[in-house]
């Protein structure tokens, strides 16, 4: 054969990695399975379901059924499952969608969750998608009924459709375009994608292609074309090739520049290379579906001029490969003549016999997919890069002649052969029947960017997170997962609990993956474990009872404890585990010592002191809270926590004012400083004890018996804490008559572990003090609202030399009346508080807020006798639950990308279902409104939750529009008799005339 006149060296501008993929073929529902398939040399046939009954009726038909050659073929599992509640679809459209729009958008949303890219990611970014399709065989079923046909069977069966409805779903702004060159569609597809990656400046590409069985038109004009094998299976380069044989399929890349990949969101980990693409036209050959070698032989060197690649870099050709004796012997014949023995060895090559290529062709295991079969062989060469194997062919010999007679370097292989070139390529062709030609050739994705499980940024960090103890360190971590489906959580679980079960990476690698690469959607469930055993264990227990309908991202309010929540080893395994924990807590630390001269383990441990002198020396004990509850809230909100309002507790409020950016750093450790050692002094000055006492009553019980049960002596009002929680203060006695006195009138009472009198006058002489040594204070306004302990008010912006701090050292902590405020939200702009998070060492006032607020939740992020870290990491699960979005850099050890399980798809038949009236038209179901770059996110209905409409319509009954078709089928084939009968009547007159 000529070499071709046709020389295009030029760079392909078209490069691009894959960043994702997924894909529905015969007997394989996700890449991982069809490579099972492959690597089992299964070749997967059958007759089809009977969910094509217009298939079986015409094979039955005694005119239609004889000139059928077979309907066995490559079928897909479901082809009416559909989840129209995830992708905002009514019923009724979702009725009318041509099934290969529904599984299209399906498996796009598997290839997107593979490239953890999210939703919102996406939304408004310049993504094209390009997508390859031929049939409409679901429009043939539709249209036969005429009287049924609405809007929807419009847009449900456009082509255009297939491609654009994804863009819409999106909200992407690249080109959105459907491709149709028959069997090579889906190639010819990535081919106009890899240009317009690089002509239109694109962020990413969505590459796919679709094709399914509906209708046996088709079957009836290939059978009647002798294209078809009667084994439904393609013997691609088989002696015994005798057809094709027809298979479903839908497949789907994300494509992303390789020098972009950190940009493009998600974790940015490419799966292979494309080096180039090149396609063409046969032109005019011995017919227009007769394959023209010549063409083959230009489209395949201009993919490997354009990639700068020989013969010799190509460890795998996986061939277009129909089965049909003609048209395997013309494509062998092409390929030898590109790996002639007189080509060159390539880069890294002795001068000796290059290596063999191999030859194959995904058809021998599925069947031809038509215009979807470029994606399966692309998604092959993918996968057979990543795993360094190439998988048999499962055609046994003899094979055709012209592969014997080839000779050379190619080679086809009946047993599974690895790859000896970690640069090796693969070319992919891909032939139209109407003589549209596409070549793709892929490499490898460098090391760098190889899903090496065990590797870490060079000093152990992610940036800002803690550092891990090794390569493969495992340790704890929180897995938040979500679906728009209450129903689906479960089989999400056992997904991934079987994916860190067989995979390698660390379990936190799997929690920041979650937490990254996933939508936070609707119904939510989180897993706090301590390591991948832990983890797999609990995923599985709690999956039988998973699922927690959050509501929309909660307003939040972080609550400080005062003083009396403090214990030895307060934040101690957060400070050893925690590098953003621990950089808050030695800042503060460092600048305590300069004025109080308190180390690190007095503020941790107590000292050698310990429990004793935390709960003895106030001084110490409200620095040490001061320091634990500044450095866990800065933790919390640098996870991702937006507080809307703050509250503290006492000594809680000046955290409070100093989170609130009221206080500087440096004010807020002198302010606490001098109030708790003028508080210290004067205890220590003070001759007789004091005590404090929590009271089950209301505030005015309370009040009604201080004077008389404390017997003359003064007892007051210290803390309205909750409805039913006051606690009270003054001198011991004074306290235990209290004490005895409700206990005789049925009121619970209990003392606290304190030895002062606090928010009582018996502190006049400290908060004098403390009024003195604030006078130079300069407050900044607070830039989260602080809610003040003297009237429960949010605190407005103090003036310099303000006494309030002395004022709130006495007067009574009005905690309860602030928390009622603040869920009521009549000072924050009438919108209430529904989470309140409790930042101290120990589980203090949440339950009191729970308590009298049944509405919204209120969590502790530590508690006392407990790890640390796991309750931290448990407490935040339950406010993702609650709906709270989270960043998990800062709370666990960095780790490598992993790529996680797709979340599963709720599988509800879509064909011929009934549907309720009053759905939305098409009119407003379809269209967004008209706001410049955004789309509104219409609310995701409880499919499950949704009672039957009373009034359905059902779609014309199957059976009737089949019946239909082929009436019009057996028309079609009477005049194509009538045809023939008259044309071969004129020959024979024009013969004798």
């Amino acid at each position: 054969m000529p070499a071709s006149p046709v020389s295009d060296t030029r760079p392909s501008a078209g490069t691009a990695a894959i960043i994702g993929a997924a894909c529905r073929f015969p007997g394989a529902d996700d890449p991982a399975a069809y490579w099972r398939r492959l690597m089992a040399g299964d070749r997967l046939a059958g007759a089809p379901d009977r969910r094509r009954e217009s298939l079986w009726r015409a094979a039955a038909d005694p005119v239609l059924g004889p000139r059928i050659t077979t309907l066995t073929g490559g079928y897909l599992r479901d082809i009416a499952g559909f989840d129209p509640a995830c992708f905002s679809i009514s019923a009724r459209e979702a009725a009318k969608l041509d099934p290969q729009q529904r599984l299209l958008m399906m498996v796009a949303h598997d290839a997107l969750e593979d490239a953890g890219i999210t939703r919102d990611a996406l939304r408004g970014r310049a993504v094209g998608v390009f997508i390859g399709a031929g049939s409409t065989d679901y429009m043939l079923l539709g249209a036969c009924d005429k009287p049924g046909i609405d809007a929807y069977h419009g847009l449900g069966n456009s082509h255009s459709l297939l491609a654009n409805r994804l863009s819409y779903y999106y909200n992407l702004k690249g080109p959105s375009l459907t491709v149709d060159t028959a069997c090579s569609s889906s190639l010819t597809a990535l081919h106009v994608a890899l240009g317009a990656l690089a002509q239109d400046d694109l962020d990413l590409a969505i590459v796919g292609g679709v094709s399914l069985i509906l209708s046996p038109d088709l079957t009836l004009a290939f059978s009647q074309a002798n294209m078809l094998s009667p084994s439904g299976r393609c013997d691609s380069f088989g002696a015994g090739a005798d057809g094709y044989g027809r298979a479903e399929g839908v497949g789907v890349v994300i494509l992303a520049h390789p020098d972009r990949l950190a940009a493009c969101g998600g974790h940015g980990r490419a799966r292979a290379l494309i080096r180039a693409s090149a396609a063409n036209q046969d032109g005019r050959s011995n017919g227009i579906t007769a394959p023209n070698g010549l063409a083959q032989v230009q489209v395949i060197r201009r993919a490997m001029a354009r990639a700068g690649v020989t013969p010799a870099d190509m460890a795998y050709m996986e061939a277009h490969g129909t089965g049909t004796t003609l048209g395997d012997a013309i494509e062998f014949k092409a390929l030898a003549d590109v790996f002639g023995p007189d080509k060159g060895q390539g880069k890294g090559r002795d001068n000796g016999a290059a290596a063999p290529c191999h030859v194959g062709s995904a058809k021998a295991n599925l069947g031809h997919m038509e215009a979807a079969a470029g994606m399966g062989g692309l998604i092959k060469a993918m996968l057979m890069l990543e795993h360094g194997m190439i998988p048999p062919h499962p055609v046994p010999p003899p094979f055709n002649d012209v592969v014997a007679r080839a000779g050379g370097r190619l080679a086809i292989t009946t047993s599974a052969v690895a790859i000896d070139r970690a640069d090796a390529c693969i070319g992919i062709s891909s032939f139209g029947f109407g003589g549209s030609n596409a070549h793709v050739i892929l490499q490898a994705a460098p090391a760098d960017h190889d899903d090496d499980d065990t590797a870490l940024d060079a000093d152990g960090l992610g940036a800002d997170g803690p550092a891990a103890d090794g390569p493969a360190a495992d340790g704890p971590a929180l897995l938040m997962l979500s679906s728009h489906d209450a129903g689906l959580l479960a089989a999400d679980m056992q997904h991934l609990a079987q994916a860190i079960e067989d995979g390698a990476a660390p379990l936190a690698a799997y929690g920041h993956a979650l937490a990254r690469d996933r939508d936070a959607l609707r119904h939510r469930v989180a897993v706090a474990a301590t390591g991948r055993g832990d983890a797999v264990r609990r995923l599985r227990v709690m999956a039988a009872d998973a699922g927690q309908a959050g509501a929309a991202a909660p307003r939040v309010a972080l609550v400080f404890t005062g003083q009396g929540s403090q214990h030895a080893g307060m934040g101690a395994d957060l400070h050893a585990r925690n590098p953003v924990f621990r950089a808050a807590f030695d800042d503060c630390a460092a600048l305590i010592r300069r004025v109080a001269g308190f180390t690190t383990d007095d503020l941790l441990h107590g000292g050698a002191g310990g429990n004793d002198r935390l709960e003895a020396d106030t001084h110490l004990a409200q620095l040490a809270l001061f320091c634990h509850e500044q450095a866990l809230a800065r933790l919390v909100m640098a996870a991702g926590v937006v507080p809307a309002a703050l509250i503290g507790h006492s000594l809680g409020e000046l955290v409070a004012q100093a989170i609130a950016g009221m206080l500087t750093p440096d004010q807020a450790v002198r302010l606490v400083h001098e109030r708790a050692a003028a508080m210290q002094e004067t205890a220590q000055e003070t001759v007789s004890g004091g005590a404090m006492l929590a009271v089950t009553a209301d505030a005015d019980t309370v009040r009604g018996h201080l004077t008389a049960d404390a017997g003359g002596e003064p007892c007051h009002l210290a803390a309205i804490n909750a409805a039913r929680s006051c606690v009270i203060s003054g001198p011991a006695v004074a306290v235990a008559r209290v004490a005895a006195a409700m206990t005789a009138r049925g009121i619970a009472s209990r003392p606290l572990r304190t030895r002062h009198a606090f928010h009582s006058p018996a502190f006049a002489a400290a908060a004098a003090r403390l009024a003195r040594a604030s006078r130079d204070i300069r407050p900044a306004a607070p830039a989260i609202p602080v809610i003040s302990n003297l009237d429960g008010r949010p605190l407005a912006a103090l003036p310099a030399g303000s006494d309030y701090w002395s004022r709130q050292m006495l007067a009574p902590v009005a905690f309860a009346p602030g928390i009622a405020g603040l869920v009521a939200g009549d000072d924050l702009d009438g919108a209430g508080i529904d989470l309140f998070i409790e930042i101290g060492p120990d589980r203090v006032l949440a339950p009191l807020i729970a308590r009298d607020h049944g509405g919204v939740a209120a969590i502790s992020l530590q508690q006392r006798g407990a790890d640390g870290v796991m309750t931290l990491l448990g407490a935040l699960g339950r406010a993702f639950e609650a709906g709270l979005g989270l960043d998990t850099t800062p709370l666990f050890a960095a780790a490598p990308p992993v790529r996680l399980p797709a979340r599963h798809l709720a599988c509800r038949p879509c064909w011929g279902v009934a549907v309720a009236r009053d759905d939305p038209p098409p009119d407003t179901a379809t269209v967004p409104p008209r706001v410049p770059d955004t789309v509104a996110t219409p609310c995701v209905p409880d499919v499950a939750a949704t009672p039957p409409a009373p009034d359905v319509v059902a779609m014309p009954p199957a059976r009737e529009i089949i019946a239909r078709q082929l009436d019009v089928m057996r028309d079609q084939l009477s005049l194509i008799e009538t045809l023939k009968h008259r044309t071969s009547m004129q020959r024979e007159g024009g013969r004798h005339g």
